[in-house]
């Protein structure tokens, strides 16, 4: 629900922690354990005797808090005889409300670390849990705990006067387990008590295994407050008080890091029936005190009481609101629906709505009508003509005093009544046919009832309207539109409004849009739909050049850019000027340097390097790229632009994956080529990087048959390669029939006749050409065998060296093909669209590192 504070940080944005400001000290002598009230047993034949912990900056037996909100306060009980005690609490004030919690089992955290004062400490931190108000948060950590999965975690991150976090198995504040879980919020628990236990995130509903405890001994201004909804808090510390104060006073570096690690050595799940919490709450508008009376009763007529002050002060603070869980919604075609959204604002301010689409609550829903009633929360939804099936929607909740919404994700499915006996499809005569195209406005064909109005749904929209063709009136047909497809997958389904009025819909087809992105890449997502964000990633970087990086909007696919054209004398500068260039990455970039961006959906977008200078530098000294300067010289993926005319990128794209690579050479003249010295990626936000590129999209679809073409370029004389092929892989991670690269019997399964392709054998020699078919968009891995052949190695020759692009497979885990090479040997003086060099090395993938092989793939022989 709620995104990161910007004081505080978990995860991702761990780093804006440290500029959180510290509040100023309060003297340490008094602990929670310093003030306990002590409970007199009342019969000598019973001794009961009870305490109540109240963790007091001042040492004082007062409990802080605030108009309109909640303190939580740890009682805890000691019957000598071992009977069961019940605790209730009363107020002699009607403003001030007391409940006890019936939480009974604690979160025990066995921590040892290096103190202040340089000596080591060990004990164990404990904190109730709570089950009954926080269930799903409570359930998730419990889970992790009984699993051991916090067993030797460390707190990674103190902020003496905030908080200790940790729970992280990276131990830098990047890591988790394996999955995340939503946010959990109930408007008493808020941080205005000491030593509170609350989940890290690094956004809405990212909660995984980071957990956090606020200091014990800060006054209550300066409790974090600004945390109010933003992290779920589950828990609050009942003992073990001075272990913590030696945790959060601990040296730390400037990037609030212990200098000597606090560890969790152990942590487990304990019941718990002596201690007990209290929830202490005022009125919204009271100010002033309470005493409040706690009782402890055996059961045998012994019981024993005292009290202590609560302090009700101003609350300072306008706490952001929050949305309760939004469920998803089931509508038939053309029918609205309704639901009202509840939020929760303590302060009782005019609370603001808005809905958005695809994760994203600035992004209007394309195909949904939405009429919201602020005063009640009132939300319908109206699908637009012929939208069916899913829609992903998100709901947000503000204050007037907030430009932040807590969201909602939920999903709206549309139905219809489905009728198999409608085709639809591309055309056979359109581009690949079969389910894939590379053109952009590919015709479509229905087969429908005649005299039907015949609508094509693209990705729930309306994107043409069909009509007869030919002699045949079963027969529709619709050129789409530029703007319908977006890159990759597509869902098209027709819509038939049959003579007499009845509405259905064919079964989804899907239709992939795999155009080259060789000169230019195409930004994900649907163009009707606005913005969508990319990242782009720096993979390699092994230049001595100090080169800008940065992309910039075409006109078209062709290059052209304000209605200049790729050759122009004027085209560098008019790209560097353009309202649509980009910079990504300046000068001074490192290789793993990221950076995600909104870019126009389903536009044409190419890829730039300044090398070895600023765009303003080149502007200024070389404006029209003339190669007949010192430069400097800007390269364009568009590479007719090119001062030296020559491309200096090659290209491994995976349109159906919804990513690309560009690997860039940045010398006049193409240099060396081994375009090894830039590599950027772009890929669709929330896509996984592709690493080091160990997998090839084979184009086209999976109903047509592609051919790919092989040769080899290069041959070290001390090759020794009896074999080198390709085998289809089941996902970018290389997993085939279940098994990872590494795994035993991969190899195997790999090399299997049914997923090998043998593209040479019987010796490399330079020259060798070879075709080979395909499935369209299938994923292809490569492998290269040293001293026999695939079905020797299969039949049990184990003296055979196998080695493929998946490093896992390879001896000491090494990179042993690449798509950027370690020097120059034997490369082509250029390269054509949809070309690209496989490199296999002697030993291991790093620069400088001989190649044996370099093979010139050509995915339109």
């Amino acid at each position: 629900m709620i995104r990161v504070p910007t004081t505080w940080a978990g995860k991702v944005c761990r780093n804006i922690l440290a500029s959180f400001p510290r509040p100023g000290r309060v003297e340490r002598a008094r602990l929670a354990t310093s003030s306990k009230l002590g409970f007199d047993a009342l019969e000598d034949r019973v001794v009961l005797d009870a305490s109540i912990s109240v963790i007091s900056p001042t040492g004082e037996d007062i409990v802080a808090g605030f108009t309109g909100k909640s303190s939580l306060v740890a009682v805890a009980t000691d019957e000598t005889d071992g009977l069961p005690v019940t605790v209730s609490a009363s107020t002699n004030n009607s403003n001030v409300s007391v409940e006890v919690l019936g939480d009974v089992r604690n979160l025990e955290l066995d921590v040892s670390g290096v103190n202040a004062e340089g000596e080591e400490f060990s004990g164990t931190i404990i904190l109730r849990l709570f089950e009954d108000l926080m269930p799903e948060t409570t359930s998730q950590i419990i889970s992790l705990v009984e699993s051991g999965f916090y067993d030797g975690l460390t707190f990674h991150r103190i902020i003496d006067d905030f908080v200790i976090q940790g729970g992280d198995p990276n131990g830098d504040g990047t890591g988790g387990p394996d999955f995340e879980f939503a946010d959990e919020f109930d408007p008493r628990l808020t941080f205005t008590s000491p030593g509170l236990l609350a989940m890290a995130n690094s956004g809405n509903d990212t909660n995984g295994s980071q957990i956090f405890i606020t200091d014990i001994d800060v006054p209550s201004s300066s409790f974090p407050q600004n945390l109010n909804f933003n992290h779920s808090i589950f828990g609050i510390m009942v003992d073990g008080f001075d272990i913590f104060e030696q945790a959060i006073t601990t040296e730390t570096n400037q990037l609030d890091r212990p200098v000597n690690p606090v560890t969790i050595d152990s942590a487990r799940i304990v019941t718990d029936t002596d201690n007990v919490v209290l929830l202490v709450s005022a009125d919204q508008d009271f100010v002033g005190t309470a005493q409040v009376t706690v009782s402890a009763n055996n059961g045998q007529g012994s019981i024993a009481t005292d009290s202590f002050t609560f302090n009700a002060a101003l609350d300072p603070v306008n706490d952001p609101p929050f949305l309760d869980p939004v469920s998803d919604l089931v509508t038939e075609l053309g029918e609205p629906v309704s639901f009202t959204v509840a939020a929760t604002d303590l302060e009782g301010n005019e609370l603001i709505y808005q809905v958005g689409s695809n994760g994203n609550i600035d992004l209007p829903p394309a195909q949904i009508d939405v009429d919201l009633d602020a005063a009640t929360g009132e939300v319908t939804l109206s699908p637009q003509d012929g939208v069916v099936g899913e829609v992903n929607l998100i709901i947000g909740v503000r204050d007037p005093f907030s430009t932040t919404f807590d969201t909602e994700e939920f999903t709206l499915t549309v139905t219809a009544a489905t009728d198999p006996s409608i085709e639809i499809g591309l055309s056979a005569d359109s581009d690949d046919g079969g389910n894939s195209t590379v053109s952009a406005t590919p015709t479509i064909e229905v087969i429908a009832d005649e005299g039907s109005t015949v609508e094509v749904l693209i990705n729930n929209r309306v994107a043409a309207v069909a009509t007869p063709s030919g002699t045949d009136p079963t027969r529709y047909v619709a050129v789409l539109p530029a703007d319908a497809l977006q890159l990759g997958e597509n869902e098209v389904r027709a819509k038939e409004t049959k003579s007499g009025g009845e509405i259905v819909v064919s079964e989804v087809q899907t239709v992939l849009y795999t155009p080259s992105q060789d000169e230019a890449f195409i930004a994900v997502g649907v163009p009707a739909e606005g913005d969508a964000t990319m990242t782009f990633s720096v993979l390699a970087a092994v230049t001595a050049f100090s080169n800008e990086v940065g992309l910039y909007r075409m006109d078209d696919a062709d290059g052209t850019v304000d209605g200049v054209s790729p050759g122009s004398a004027n085209y560098a500068s008019t790209v560097l000027n353009s309202s649509g260039r980009q910079v990504l990455f300046a000068q001074g970039f490192q290789e793993g340097a990221s950076t995600t961006i909104a870019l126009e959906a389903g536009a044409v977008y190419g890829v730039y390097v300044v090398a070895d200078a600023t765009s303003s530098e080149f502007l200024s000294q070389n404006p029209n790229n003339d190669s007949t300067g010192d430069g400097p010289f800007v390269y364009f993926t568009t590479f007719s632009a090119n001062p030296d005319g020559i491309r200096h990128h090659q290209t491994v794209a995976d349109a159906v994956g919804q990513r690309v690579s560009y690997f860039f050479e940045d010398l006049f003249d193409g240099g060396d080529l081994d375009f090894n010295d830039l590599v950027i990626e772009a890929r669709a936000s929330g896509v996984p990087s592709s690493g080091s590129t160990e997998t090839v999209r084979v184009p086209g679809g999976s109903t047509s048959t592609t051919t790919v073409g092989a040769s080899v370029a290069g041959v070290a004389d001390d090759s020794t390669f009896s074999e080198l092929g390709v085998f289809t892989v089941d996902d970018v991670d290389g997993t085939i029939d279940g098994l990872s690269p590494g795994d035993e019997g991969y190899l195997a399964a790999a090399l299997a006749a049914g997923r090998r392709s043998t593209l040479f054998s019987d010796g490399v020699a330079v020259g060798d050409e070879v075709s080979q078919d395909f499935s369209g968009s299938e994923l292809i891995g490569f492998y290269a065998l040293t001293g026999g052949s695939a079905e020797e190695f299969l039949n049990g020759n184990a003296a055979i060296e196998v080695i493929t692009s998946f490093a896992a497979t390879n001896a000491n885990g090494e990179d042993r093909f690449t798509f950027e090479s370690g020097e120059e040997e034997s490369i082509p003086a250029t390269l054509e669209a949809d070309q690209f060099l496989v490199y296999v090395k002697r030993t291991g993938g790093t620069v400088g590192s001989v190649n044996q092989l370099s093979v010139l793939f050509d995915l339109a022989p």
